[in-house]
């Protein structure tokens, strides 16, 4: 027989029991959605919108902070829903059959992206980043003009460039071998310039991160490079002012983040209607206004009273951006870095 005492202490274990198991129904009815950013302005760029879609979907968006290559691991291990990531390492992973095919039934917005937005049933463009040549003044008196700038020996130790297999420095690779003989079915000539540059010493450093590569500048150990204009633009709001940009002669070099949602998610129709919102015009002007980013939805707005307009890309000027062959990029880009290795190993 249970006495008085014992009868509480059962129905306490009880109400315990009853109110974890409550309390673990509930986790598992909220899904989480692990997506995948860079951080910084861009990542806060996604949260000013996120609550919204968090609370129209009765979920939580867990942000996974990295860079392009790590974000292709992850996706093979099924650690992500849905990858921002730029678009050379997206094709990458179009390749290797680790997206979902995108429903426009769900991604409805995707009716509003320009054509070249949409690069095939997995992969979308969401924003168009632009890396312009980034310099501080109060060093650098008189304005560069060319990227060979980079080559002036008044820099020494004071210029920065991207990891070699970045974006950036791959097209920087390429335009360079089109000035000296070559092009990207042959890219030596564009390799042995800039790993000239690493051999004289005007390089800094190659960060891999981001972050870092954004730090340079902002401790003044980098005077010259290239740099995204959304991390140049954390950089102004920092005070920043002696950083000035300038699109070279031979053009500037645009990154496209893309989107793509992982074949081994467990919420595909929710990873998608993530992908819808990312891409909304709504999202999109947040991406403007702190990035820089020119958007890909058409009927987003840039707001008439914002000062850097004149700075983001669109209409005619989206249509004629030029994107170099990422697929002959992403099938030697290998062995090009083994050459760069090579001529950089003394």
């Amino acid at each position: 027989m249970i006495n008085k005492n014992n009868k509480l202490v059962f129905l306490l274990v009880i109400s315990v029991f009853l109110l974890a198991s409550v309390i673990g129904v509930s986790a598992v009815e909220i899904p989480t959605l692990r997506v995948s950013t860079w951080g910084g302005n861009y990542n806060n760029s996604y949260k000013l919108e996120v609550v919204k879609f968090e609370i129209d979907n009765n979920c939580k968006v867990e942000w996974v902070i990295g860079q392009n290559p790590e974000f292709l691991v992850k996706a093979r291990n099924g650690q992500l829903d849905v990858c921002t990531i730029n678009y050379q390492w997206a094709l990458q992973g179009e390749t290797e059959g680790l997206w979902l095919k995108l429903d426009p039934n769900i991604v409805t917005n995707m009716k509003d992206l320009y054509p070249r937005a949409i690069t095939s049933e997995y992969v979308l463009w969401k924003d168009i980043g632009e890396s312009p040549l980034v310099y501080n003044d109060k060093y650098i008196k008189e304005e560069p003009t060319s990227w060979n700038d980079l080559w002036n020996p008044e820099y020494k130790n004071r210029t920065v460039m991207k990891y070699f297999l970045n974006a950036s420095t791959l097209e920087l690779a390429i335009l360079l071998a089109e000035q000296n003989g070559g092009g990207i079915d042959n890219i030596e000539p564009g390799i042995k310039k800039i790993a000239d540059l690493y051999n004289m010493g005007n390089l800094i450093g190659m960060p891999e991160s981001s972050t870092r590569h954004q730090q340079l500048f902002e401790y003044e150990e980098a005077w010259i490079g290239a740099l995204a204009t959304g991390r140049l633009k954390q950089l102004w709001d920092n005070g920043m002012t002696q950083l000035k940009m300038v699109r070279p002669k031979e053009g500037t070099f645009s990154f496209q983040s893309s989107l793509a949602v992982n074949k081994l998610t467990k919420y595909p129709e929710l990873a998608q209607k993530f992908v819808n919102f990312a891409i909304s015009p709504e999202c999109q002007e947040n991406f403007i206004i702190n990035n820089l980013y020119a958007p890909t939805n058409t009927k987003t707005v840039i707001p008439e009273d914002f000062e850097y307009k004149d700075l983001i890309i669109t209409g005619e000027e989206f249509d004629n951006l030029f994107v170099p062959d990422y697929e002959k990029m992403n099938a030697h880009k290998a062995e090009w870095a083994e050459m760069f290795d090579r001529l950089t190993t003394k």
